[in-house]
C-alpha cells in the first residue's frame, strides 16, 4: 500500500518500556521499506534523520526526513523528490536552523541517475532544490560543510571518465549553483564513499579498481578550495584483497580518521572491518584491521570530544540474528576498550553515532527485527557520554501514517503459508496461528527482541492454534512469534497493545 502525502501526520502506535540505560530506543517507519543514511543533531536538541522510504512519497523510493525532538519522539516528517526513485544519502546543519541533504535521482532526466540536493529551512520546506547532471549516471554519496553554507558533495560519475566510473566533487555555493566540478579517475571503477573539510582544505576518500587484479585499493585526495589537487594517497595493498573507505572524519586540525571494509577475494570468509589515522599531509599514523572477525564492515568513525577515545560503528555478521549493529570504543590507537552487539532475529545495520550537546552517545541504524514494515529507521541514546553493557532498554514504536492497521501490517506478509492474527493484538487476549496446511513435528515459540525464550510448544500435527496471551503475563511491546516445522519455518513480529 502507497501513501502520496508529503506531510504526515505522525501518530505513536504503542509503546513499552523498562528500567532502561537508553534515554530511547527508538524505530520509525512504515508498511514498506525504510532507509536512514545520516543524521544530525538541530538547535534545540532533537535530531533530524535522513535517508529514503518506499513506504511514503510519490515514487518508487522518496528521500525521507524525520524530525524528532530531545527524547527521540516524532515531531515531524517530509518527503522529497519525483515519480521514480530518489535517494537522500547525507545531511548537514546550515545557519539558520536550516539543513542540506544530498543524494540521488532518476525522476527528472529521463530516468538517469543524477545528483539531487536541496536546502530547507527549520520545519523542512524547501528553499531550493538543483540536480547536477551530465551524459550518463552521476551519485551523491557523501557531503561536507564549507563556510557560509557553501559544501562539497562527494560521489561517482560515469559521464565523460578516465574507467567505467571516476570519482566526483562537486562545490556548491549557498544558493545551489554549482562553483567548480572535478573528476578524478584512475583505470576502472572509481568512487569516493565519504569526504570532510579540515583547516581549509577538503579530504575525500574512496576506491579504485585495478584492472589487472580486478582488487579494489583505497585513496584518498586532498584539495584546496578551488578544487586544486594538493596530494593524493593511495593505500598499498595486497592484490588478493578488496579495500573499501566508507567514511572520513576529522580527529583534530592535524589528523583524520578512515573506518571501512575488506574482504579476501579467493576466500568464503566475510568481509571484516578497517581503520586508518593519518594527517593532513596524507600520512599514514597507523591502520588496523581485525581480520576476517565476525565484524563485517565499519561504517563509521568519530573521535570522542570529551576523552578523544574513537567511537567506531560495525555492522557485525551475527550477534542474536543474521547481522547486528556492533558499537566500540578504542584508544587513540588500536586498544579496544569496550563493544556492544544490538540487534535482534534478522538484519541491522549500523550508520553513524556522535555524541550530543546534553554529552549523551546517540546512534543510528537500520533495523528489519523491529517496526512496522521490511526494515525501518532505528536511533539509540545512552544516558552516559560512555557505552553501557547492560542492554535493557525503553522502546518505542512509531508509524508516520494513520491508515496503518492490522489489516495493512497482515499484507506485508499476504503470501506467507502461516498467518498470525489479530496483529497487533491486546495483551490480554489470544493469538491465533493458521497454517494453509498440516505441519508434522511443529514448535510454536514467542521470544522477545532480544532472542529471549518466552513460550515455548511442541505440536505433533498443527494446522490451527492459539495461544491465551494472559496466561503470559506480556507487557506492552514488540515480540517474535514462530512456527517451526519439518518442511517451514516462519516468524513475525508480534505487537501487544493494553
Amino acid at each position: 500500500m502507497k501513501f502520496f502525502y508529503l506531510y504526515l501526520v505522525f501518530l505513536p502506535i504503542l509503546c513499552f518500556s523498562q528500567v532502561s540505560d537508553t534515554v530511547f530506543y527508538n524505530f520509525y517507519g512504515g508498511p514498506n521499506q525504510e532507509e536512514a543514511r545520516d543524521f544530525i543533531e538541530t538547535s534545540d536538541k532533537g535530531f533530524l534523520i535522513c535517508g529514503s522510504s518506499s513506504s511514503f512519497g510519490q515514487g518508487a523510493s522518496s528521500i525521507y526526513l524525520i524530525k524528532t525532538d530531545s527524547n527521540g519522539v516524532f515531531k515531524w516528517s517530509k518527503t522529497y523528490g519525483g515519480i521514480n526513485s530518489d535517494r537522500g544519502m547525507s545531511i548537514l546543519k546550515t545557519s539558520l536552523n536550516g539543513a542540506i541533504i544530498s543524494g540521488y535521482t532518476n525522476s527528472f532526466n529521463s530516468f538517469e541517475y543524477d545528483i539531487f540536493y536541496l536546502k530547507i529551512d527549520s520545519v523542512g520546506n524547501i528553499i531550493w532544490q538543483k540536480t547536477f547532471a551530465e551524459n550518463d549516471w552521476e551519485f551523491a554519496y557523501s557531503s561536507t560543510l564549507l563556510d557560509n553554507d557553501e559544501l562539497i558533495i562527494a560521489g561517482e560519475t560515469y559521464s565523460n571518465t578516465n574507467g567505467n566510473s571516476d570519482g566526483l566533487l562537486l562545490k556548491i555555493n549557498s544558493l545551489g549553483d554549482v562553483v567548480w566540478s572535478k573528476k578524478i579517475g584512475f583505470e576502472n571503477q572509481d568512487a569516493f564513499r565519504s569526504v570532510t573539510f579540515n583547516n581549509g582544505f577538503i579530504y575525500a576518500a574512496g576506491s579504485t579498481t585495478d584492472n589487472q587484479t580486478n582488487s579494489s585499493k583505497p585513496f584518498i585526495i586532498k584539495l584546496n578550495s578551488n578544487g586544486s589537487i594538493i596530494d593524493t594517497l593511495i593505500l598499498k595493498t595486497d592484490n588478493r584483497f578488496n579495500y573499501k573507505l566508507n567514511c572520513i572524519t576529522n580527529f583534530n586540525n592535524s589528523s583524520l580518521l578512515i573506518a571501512g571494509e575488506i574482504e579476501k577475494l579467493d576466500s568464503i570468509l566475510p568481509q571484516s572491518e578497517f581503520r586508518l589515522k593519518i594527517d593532513t599531509t596524507l600520512s599514514v599514523i597507523w591502520r588496523d584491521s581485525a581480520q576476517f572477525s565476525a565484524i563485517k564492515k565499519g561504517e563509521y568513525i568519530f573521535r570522542h570530544p570529551l576523552n578523544n577515545h574513537l567511537m567506531t560503528v560495525f555492522t557485525l555478521n551475527g550477534g542474536n540474528g543474521k547481522t547486528a549493529m556492533f558499537l566500540a570504543d578504542y584508544t587513540d590507537h588500536f586498544y579496544y576498550n569496550f563493544g556492544s552487539t544490538y540487534g535482534g532475529l534478522e538484519e541491522e545495520q549500523g550508520v553513524k553515532g556522535l555524541l550530543s550537546s546534553r554529552n549523551k552517545l546517540v546512534y543510528l541504524g537500520n533495523t528489519k527485527t523491529w517496526g512496522f514494515g521490511d526494515q525501518d529507521f532505528w536511533l539509540i541514546m545512552f544516558k552516559a557520554d560512555s557505552l553501557i553493557s547492560d542492554h535493557k532498554t525503553k522502546n518505542r514504536f512509531y508509524t508516520d501514517t494513520t491508515s496503518l492497521s492490522p489489516i495493512n501490517i497482515l499484507e506485508i506478509n499476504k503470501d506467507n503459508k502461516i498467518k498470525f492474527y489479530p496483529n497487533p493484538v491486546s495483551k490480554n487476549s489470544t493469538v491465533r496461528i493458521k497454517s494453509s496446511h498440516i505441519l508434522s513435528n511443529a514448535i510454536l515459540e514467542i521470544t522477545d527482541v532480544f532472542g529471549k525464550l518466552i513460550f515455548t510448544k511442541e505440536i505433533s500435527s498443527f494446522e490451527n492454534e492459539e495461544i491465551r496471551l494472559n496466561d503470559l503475563h506480556l507487557s506492552v511491546g514488540c515480540f517474535i512469534i514462530k512456527v517451526s516445522s519439518d518442511t517451514i519455518i516462519q516468524q513475525s513480529k508480534l505487537i501487544l497493545t493494553d
